[in-house]
């Protein structure tokens, strides 16, 4: 008898460690999948100027004021991030550094997170099941979740540990939360309930902006979840201070927000309503990847994602917003007799509200996934262990999908070895991104693969063909290989007419404009340029954007000056200004003026720059502008009077305020 009881313990130890066990495996099991990404390269915002360069941008971090500088002027979202950009210093305190350690430190977080979720889903399910089905379940959810082929852009991509952060602040505070709950209805339960939403919201949010929906998700566990299943309940007012009113906070936010992105939406190509209704798309495509994910993922680039016009156009939207309406409404109807779907929908779309709403982010990023999924798995995950328990060959199931998971990531991860291959498959396996095509075009520049570069843009044409990026681009490789870029530039000033306003044209239209005006295409007059910004005025959506506006009068001033036409580039200035001040760009321009010996024209418009500076207009904070101003109103008082040439580079020594910006425009394509 002493011997059965001692073999039944010895049996219930064994059923108990064995899930902890296998999620241990799959800790080292998800490590050696990703192991062969970390030496991969960083990529497109890893090199934004507010991210990772910001590490270097003062020089190296190596006291409290190199500290102060990088936290304060890194500028990485609306609360700056300082959390997320204090880790980047755990891998470099200088730039440029090596990517390795930083995808490392990534995929550390990556498995701490998926400890902290079968942490927390062992702690809810206990509420409903037994310990051991509570852990065969949280083992599923939390594995299935972890090995997803869908985080690999978020692991790899190092500026996506904004997006990893949050997630671990979130799941330690349901671990602190459910704590303090079990601990109800004390004051000490109260205490750590308490601390657990306010410093865990704070810590979130100051990683990404998203950590700011945790009261929110709380809400929904407990109206769907723990709320039905506990006898002891948060007292109405504690749960109306620290959960009902930040979540009307941010809805009210988000409704204030819907007037208040007009202006924004002016630099995006679609509208509000045009986003809800991708949005819904959005929404629906990122479910059928994770429940069907694809041997090839699409990467980073999202921008071929099309744009929902209306209910009808695409069909796609009417079924997609009809499937999340039958989705919310069943979650509700059968909250009580399924809590764990009801709780995996609220979680869901909870998790969207910030990023996928109304707020002008651009429309399709996996990433944004990683925190709204936590608990989706949840409801596949109980029923396969419920049907374990009458057929035990149901649990081949679960593992020959972990298996197909991990085959997938696999898959992914060599994708990501090497710059070549990542954006050279990407550039193919995305014929609609007209960003995959640019960035495959120049990695092949890069490797002197001229031709193949341009056949992948032409590709990228018959497409797009309404793509003003794509044409620019074209229009350059043309030159560069000596071909007749006529027939290219007549398509060009054919879409500059009606093209609609998008920021990221900007910098190779630029680029095109130098390089007619310096004579690098063949047959075609530098007078072009001024034709072509002509043209550019006459597109309605420049006309709407103040931005836009400045930079054509900006690029004319140049031109001209280049010209010898002085006193036109002044007036050119001065109108760039009045679309919209910038005291920085002024500078710069004064700059200008002065390398080329105008020293009374460049006195002229510092003089409109310190009249902007007295009204506060077109101004950046923490920029000493009276002090720069003063100095170079100095030296051009001076080289006045002397007459002694300067170059732009000398007056840019001399105020480096304007040093943000490099207009050389030395190379026929740039990134």
């Amino acid at each position: 008898m002493p011997q059965l009881i001692a073999f039944r313990s010895f049996a219930a130890e064994a059923g108990a460690s064995a899930p902890a066990f296998l999620f241990a495996f799959l800790l080292a099991f998800t490590f050696l999948l990703y192991w062969p990404g970390l030496s991969g390269p960083f990529v497109f915002d890893d090199f934004a100027p507010t991210n990772l360069p910001a590490l270097g941008a003062y020089g190296e971090i190596h006291d409290w004021e190199t500290l102060k500088l990088y936290l304060t002027r890194a500028h990485a979202g609306p609360t700056g991030r300082p959390i997320a950009m204090l880790s980047f210093l755990l891998n470099a305190t200088d730039w440029p550094a090596d990517p390795f350690p930083f995808k490392l430190t990534n995929l550390i977080l990556h498995l701490l997170n998926g400890c902290l979720l079968y942490a927390v889903l062992v702690q809810l399910l206990r509420r409903r099941y037994s310990p051991e089905s509570s852990r065969w379940i949280a083992l599923i959810a939390a594995g299935w979740w972890l090995i997803h082929p869908m985080w690999v852009s978020t692991v790899l991509y190092v500026v996506q540990r904004m997006a990893m952060l949050p997630v671990t602040f979130t799941l330690l505070t349901w671990l602190v939360y459910l704590h303090g709950r079990s601990q109800l209805p004390s004051r000490r339960g109260y205490s750590w309930m308490t601390i657990a939403v306010v410093l865990g919201t704070l810590l979130a949010t100051f990683s990404k902006e998203n950590g700011v929906l945790l009261p929110l998700l709380l809400l929904v566990g407990e109206l769907v979840w723990m709320g039905s299943t506990d006898a002891t309940h948060p007292a109405w007012r504690w749960q109306t201070i620290f959960l009902v009113l930040p979540t009307a906070v941010i809805l009210g936010y988000l409704a204030w927000q819907i007037p208040n992105a007009t202006a924004h939406y002016a630099e995006r190509p679609f509208t509000l309503a045009e986003r809800l209704l991708t949005e819904t798309r959005a929404l629906c495509e990122y479910l059928r990847h994770l429940f069907f994910p694809r041997l090839r993922g699409s990467g980073l680039f999202h921008d071929g994602f099309p744009i929902s016009r209306g209910l009808l156009e695409p069909a796609t939207t009417a079924i997609a917003t009809g499937a999340l309406f039958l989705l919310i409404l069943a979650a509700w109807w059968y909250h009580r007799r399924f809590p764990l779907f009801a709780l995996a929908v609220g979680f869901y779309l909870g998790g969207h509200l910030i990023e996928s709403t109304v707020i002008p982010l651009e429309l399709y990023y996996e990433h944004r996934n990683y925190l709204p999924t936590l608990f989706l798995f949840l409801p596949v995950a109980s029923i396969l262990v419920w049907l374990s328990r009458h057929h035990p060959a149901y649990w081949l199931l679960p593992a020959a999908l972990s298996l197909m998971l991990g085959f997938i990531t696999y898959q992914r991860v060599q994708t990501w070895k090497d710059e070549y291959r990542l954006l050279t498959t990407w550039a193919m396996e995305n014929p609609t991104s007209i960003r995959a095509q640019i960035y495959g075009a120049l990695t092949l520049q890069n490797h002197d693969q001229h031709q193949a570069a341009l056949a992948l843009l032409l590709r990228g044409i018959e497409h797009n063909p309404r793509s003003l990026s794509l044409q620019l681009y074209a229009f350059n490789y043309e030159c560069v290989l000596g071909l007749n870029p006529h027939p290219r530039l007549d398509q060009i000033r054919n879409i500059i007419h009606s093209q609609p306003f998008d920021f990221h044209d900007y910098d190779m239209l630029e680029t095109t404009l130098r390089n007619i005006h310096q004579k690098r295409c063949r047959n075609i007059p530098p007078t072009t340029v001024h034709t072509m910004l002509n043209e550019l005025k006459t597109n309605s959506a420049f006309q709407r954007h103040p931005n836009a506006q400045r930079k054509i009068e900006h690029w004319r001033g140049e031109f001209l000056l280049a010209e010898g036409k002085a006193r036109a580039a002044l007036a050119a200035f001065r109108q760039s200004q009045s679309f919209l001040p910038d005291i920085d760009a002024g500078l710069l321009q004064v700059a200008m003026l002065a390398s080329k010996h105008h020293y009374s024209l460049a006195l002229t418009h510092l003089a409109l720059l310190e009249h902007l500076y007295s009204e506060g207009i077109g101004i950046r904070p923490g920029m000493d502008y009276a002090t720069e101003i003063k100095r170079i109103h100095k030296h051009l008082l001076e080289d006045l009077r002397h007459l002694r040439p300067r170059s732009c580079h000398e007056v840019l020594e001399a105020h480096p305020i304007g040093h943000h910006r490099n207009h050389s425009g030395d190379a026929i394509l740039s990134p």
